[in-house]
């Protein structure tokens, strides 16, 4: 950069100014999805890791996620999918959740939903989980549940 707009210096890490050709006299930060790790030249941020603004190197991406060319952050795995390993660098990289688990965002396993669980959510008004396609409820269940808490399912 150049703060007398006379000589050039070199920019700190994650930085850059004068010696790319900006003419500037401020040091500029490094812009997401970039890395400056020598404070002159401006990298792309290679694919499996994420550069956020004023990256010096680039950082691992993490399980659950995967970070194409260019990531400032990682993308999630959607629901319904999760992802056990690091650097992954599409949405291939996810796999979809095996039938009786469940995989919000950024799910690094699966989490296994036992009986109880899918019980005590429908129990409690919390269908929300169950609009994912590979949970089974047995039928058997649901008349149990039924019997037991009736007024859950007559309108008031």
């Amino acid at each position: 950069y150049c703060p007398d707009g006379i000589n050039k210096y070199t920019c700190i890490p994650g930085y850059y100014g004068c010696n790319t050709g900006t003419g500037s006299t401020n040091q500029i930060i490094c812009p997401e999805g970039s890395q400056c790790p020598d404070g002159i030249n401006i990298y792309t941020c290679p694919s499996g890791t994420i550069c956020p603004s004023g990256s010096v190197n680039p950082i691992t991406c993490p399980p659950g996620s995967y970070c194409p060319i260019n990531s400032s952050s990682p993308i999630s795995c959607p629901d319904n999918t999760y992802n056990t390993k690091s650097e992954q660098i599409n949405i291939n990289s996810c796999l979809i959740c095996p039938a009786g688990s469940y995989c919000p965002p950024y799910s690094q396993i699966p989490s296994i939903l036992n009986n109880y669980d899918i019980i005590r959510n429908l129990v409690n008004g919390n269908v929300s989980f169950m609009t994912q396609k590979y949970i089974e409820i047995p039928i058997f269940y649901c008349f149990q549940i039924f019997k037991k808490f009736p007024q859950h399912f007559y309108s008031h």
